[in-house]
């Protein structure tokens, strides 16, 4: 075996070799540096278009809640002056002399089924008369609506036909009867 020793003060270095070599591992190493630049560049872009998308989102939702805050005392200030309103028409109602509602009870629940009240007109001069118009589909169901109507001293004072629908208008005395 042969061994190889250089114990020259100055050892001779192959330039064009030890040349090859220090381009080989600078041109790996600016491709390693150029491709771990490129990755994270790439990634801090990602990041940052994720990092902007997730502010949008977040704005949105803040806007959202500002909104909804807003529309809560929205809502509360109608409810408060709609609940002012509402006991006044309740204190009116539970004060009220003449029972309007009973009246349109009381017809609506009689008329037959064909038939329909277009106009009622009630008055408080005359409490226990009600004059109203009814229309129907056809004849039968008016002479029906007639016949319901009969027991409460009826009175036709008028009866048409126009559009396909036969009309009357008819008034009708009730005393203090509910349903």
């Amino acid at each position: 075996m042969k061994l190889r020793y250089n114990i020259a003060t100055h050892k001779k270095i192959n330039r064009v070799k030890y040349t090859l070599s220090f381009l080989t591992l600078a041109i790996f190493a600016l491709a390693f540096i150029t491709v771990g630049i490129t990755s994270l560049n790439n990634t801090r872009d990602r990041f940052q278009l994720e990092k902007k998308l997730l502010r949008e989102y977040e704005e949105k939702i803040e806007k959202r809640n500002r909104n909804e805050e807003n529309l809560k005392i929205q809502i509360d200030n109608i409810k408060n002056q709609w609940a002012k309103t509402i006991s006044f028409v309740n204190s009116l109602i539970e004060r009220k002399t003449f029972p309007y509602l009973a009246r349109y009870d009381f017809i609506e629940e009689r008329i037959p089924e064909g038939a329909f009240v277009t106009r009622i007109r009630l008055t408080t001069e005359n409490k226990s008369a009600i004059q109203f118009n009814v229309s129907s589909i056809s004849k039968e169901k008016l002479i029906e609506a007639y016949r319901v109507f009969l027991k409460y001293d009826l009175a036709i004072q008028a009866e048409t036909q126009s559009e396909g629908l036969e009309k009357a208008s008819l008034e009708i005395k009730i005393k203090d009867e509910k349903k």
